[in-house]
């Protein structure tokens, strides 16, 4: 594995040009979208998500272009769950939580979702991030926090330059991290592995 990019730039932390840091490759030292937005996968799958009408949170496909749609149930999700998610190429990735910590962390593709930890019951800021490499990246108590077993375990992204962040949302065209620094700042990623931080505030 190479050796994970130098992610320090100066004018991370003061107000100057556009800088980018870069999330270590896995392996390296240091150990799309909301789904209640429907959004498609690259095979022109339609992922949207919520809660039915008996409370459980549920996510639902079309293969249609959404004119038909049909329910994915969450194995072991509990009512009242919030569901959020991401989907990258085939395949989606849902977070279920419960008073802003995951409770469950789900992944699939066509077929059925399969509960694959319980999230280790992270608390976490805005919608996960699926990573080209198969990690998962979210924020949580101001840090980048990433995964390499869907939620099982969680470890913080080695500092490197990354600065302290608020929440991740995703957009049309990738990611954006919210209140770097808990200043305001905030930085955009087509990927969720290089991000540049915008010169606004």
């Amino acid at each position: 594995m190479p050796a994970p990019p130098t992610a320090a730039r100066p004018g991370w932390s003061r107000p100057t040009p556009a800088r980018s840091c870069r999330i270590p490759p896995c392996g390296a030292a240091a150990a799309d979208p909301r789904l209640d937005r429907p959004r498609p996968t690259t095979g022109g799958v339609w992922w949207a998500g919520g809660r039915r009408a008996d409370g459980l949170p549920s996510l639902a496909a079309s293969s249609d272009g959404g004119a038909t749609w049909q329910l994915r149930e969450l194995p072991g999700a509990r009512r009242g769950d919030a569901v959020t998610g991401t989907v990258r190429g085939e395949q989606v990735v849902a977070l279920t939580t419960t008073g802003g910590k995951i409770t469950g962390v789900y992944a699939g593709s066509r077929g059925a979702l399969t509960r694959r930890s319980d999230g280790a019951h992270l608390p976490v800021d805005g919608e996960p991030v699926l990573l080209p490499d198969g990690r998962l990246l979210v924020a949580s108590d101001s840090r980048f926090q990433l995964s390499t077993d869907f939620g099982a375990t969680f470890t913080a992204a080695p500092d490197g330059g990354l600065p302290t962040v608020g929440a991740l949302r995703a957009t049309s065209g990738g990611y954006v991290a919210l209140d770097l620094f808990r200043g305001g700042w905030v930085a955009v990623s087509a990927d969720g592995l290089t991000w540049r931080k915008l010169a606004i505030h």
